[in-house]
């Protein structure tokens, strides 16, 4: 009997089973580097709700923290979706890159490190997520 559980869909490992070999390299980058991103997305939340505390900050510091929160949920659920092979966490991931690099851009002449930290991960990360895509395509042969 089945109870629903699968969907049709197989197990993890017949998943992994079937992955490509460049599959099984480029897909734990993108699923590292996007749930990295989430991460950093919450510290940042953090950080912006320590600022309006202390008085530091804008009366919009919980508006962004909560919208950034609102984020990192979001692509921490991507990441969690590209680890199991599910297309919807591809174009989120792949949006989200392109958002954080064109951001990244405006932020050269105030923090130009961060800007090109923020740029190569969105560069990488996207990267890996598109050709685990491309893995995926089938031959027209």
């Amino acid at each position: 009997m089945c109870d629903g559980s699968h969907l049709g869909r197989g197990t993890l490992d017949d998943m992994n089973n079937s992955l490509t070999a460049r599959q099984r390299v480029v897909r734990p980058v993108g699923v590292v580097l996007v749930g990295l991103e989430a991460v950093a997305l919450l510290v940042f939340a953090v950080v912006t709700v320590v600022d309006s505390i202390s008085g530091d900050g804008t009366g919009l510091g919980f508006a962004v923290a909560g919208t950034l929160v609102i984020f990192a949920v979001a692509l921490g659920l991507a990441a969690r979706a590209l680890a199991r092979g599910q297309r919807w966490g591809r174009s989120y991931s792949i949006m989200w890159q392109l958002l954080q690099i064109a951001s990244a851009a405006l932020m050269f002449s105030s923090a130009a490190a961060v800007a090109v930290a923020a740029i190569v991960v969105g560069v990488i990360a996207g990267g890996a997520v598109m050709l685990d895509a491309i893995e995926e395509m089938p031959d027209d042969e």
